[in-house]
């Protein structure tokens, strides 16, 4: 196959292993087990910021070290060339399309992933679709598509509340052997909880500053870098 032209590295950080599962994600243990099932037609839909990047990249970590080949495609920038990008992607075991509504109403992009769609599943490969709504809130108006999303396994992500999202924090101190109190915790969620994605980088930041001082994290310290 040749070299995509848009093929991007996928986060390592970017696994199950580091995707905290709140208790009412049902959606995250179903993927984990469909994904060991066999070929699969998957459409994970959430609001913005709930770690659907996450968990296709996920997908795509855990197909490769199996040996299979996976890919992982952001509509959001593929949909800025024409479908002819999309190349020879079905002969991937694992195809994830993220941001599926980035080619709602553009009727040459919608024909091309319905028919990438079918040769997939001729193929016995798998793809996995995220997208911020159910396959018939999208916005997509070929209804064929719609069908084909729809008729696969439709799972719903929710978002984390504060509590989980403080939690999640912790974990995430945890693994990387970091002292994390629960105040800074708090406040941080308090302060820039509305994107998980960016609340999880300010850890980064934190323990970078907290090398650079030589000192535990504390709250001044968390303080003093959010508001920057």
């Amino acid at each position: 196959m040749n070299q995509l032209p848009l093929d991007v590295r996928l986060k390592q950080s970017a696994t199950f292993e580091t995707f905290f599962t709140a208790s009412h994600n049902e959606a995250v243990h179903v993927l984990k087990q469909a994904l060991d099932d066999g070929p699969q037609r998957i459409h994970l839909w959430a609001p913005p910021a709930c770690g659907k990047t996450h968990l296709l990249q996920a997908a795509c970590h855990r197909a490769r070290s199996r040996g299979e080949s996976a890919q992982y495609v952001d509509l959001d920038v593929w949909a800025l060339h024409k479908p002819q990008v999309l190349g020879e992607l079905d002969q991937m075991d694992y195809l994830c399309l993220d941001n599926i509504e980035r080619i709602a109403g553009q009727r040459n992009w919608e024909q091309a992933v319905f028919h990438l769609a079918d040769r997939l599943r001729s193929g016995g490969h798998s793809l996995l679709v995220s997208a911020a709504a159910r396959p018939d809130a999208c916005g997509l108006v070929m209804p064929e598509l719609v069908s084909r999303l729809g008729n696969g396994l439709v799972l719903e992500l929710r978002p984390l509340s504060d509590p989980d999202k403080m939690r999640a924090l912790a974990l995430l101190a945890r693994q990387r052997g970091l002292d994390l109190p629960g105040k800074v915790a708090e406040y941080l969620v308090q302060r820039r909880g509305g994107d998980p994605a960016r609340l999880f980088a300010l850890l980064d930041e934190l323990d970078r500053s907290s090398l650079a001082v030589k000192r535990k994290i504390s709250l001044k310290m968390a303080k003093d870098l959010v508001e920057l």
